[in-house]
């Protein structure tokens, strides 16, 4: 199955994937090419990448998927706050960082995590699109709004390979 690191690599564009070895969310665990190949040396420990942004050594193109404990996934025990306070952490170290200043971050979740959402999703057929998931893109680049905080909303729809046709278009 070819995914985006094989392109990356291809056009010698640096990546990593900071998950968890042997997890569940371990999405590129479960390509053979990159499981059994070289490609596998830039998978890496999610708890090393504070310490990766804090030395330099941050790739063009990282996804960080955070380690079990702070999925932000409710119920099992866990604490959806301490996935939070794992993230703004992670945020925060970027945007303190030599890398902020030409970095976009896309925060997605995979599920809705069962909260209230009171808009309906859009319907294209009879299986419709499903509950919404939130994203957000966190950059120096982003349009300020009007909002106090100084963001914005985009109303745009999008999917997860959204993700895909950004990293696409900034890289060519």
């Amino acid at each position: 199955i070819p995914v985006l690191p094989d392109q990356l690599e291809e056009n010698d564009i640096s990546w990593a994937y900071y998950a968890e070895f042997n997890a569940w969310m371990n999405a590129l665990q479960m390509i053979r090419h990159v499981r059994y190949g070289p490609m596998w040396d830039n998978v890496l420990d999610p708890d090393n990448v504070t310490r990766d942004i804090r030395r330099g050594n941050l790739p063009a193109v990282t996804w960080i998927v955070p380690p079990e404990s702070y999925n932000e996934h409710p119920g099992g025990g866990k604490s959806v706050c301490a996935g939070e306070n794992w993230t703004v952490n992670l945020v925060n170290t970027i945007m303190k960082s030599e890398f902020w200043e030409s970095t976009a971050i896309v925060l997605v979740w995979d599920d809705f995590g069962g909260f209230y959402d009171p808009i309906p999703p859009p319907q294209y057929d009879i299986m419709g699109l499903g509950p919404r998931t939130p994203a957000l893109i966190i950059s120096p680049y982003t349009r300020h709004g009007d909002n106090p905080d100084g963001g914005s909303v985009d109303s745009t729809e999008y999917e997860f390979s959204s993700v895909l046709a950004f990293i696409e278009a900034i890289f060519d």
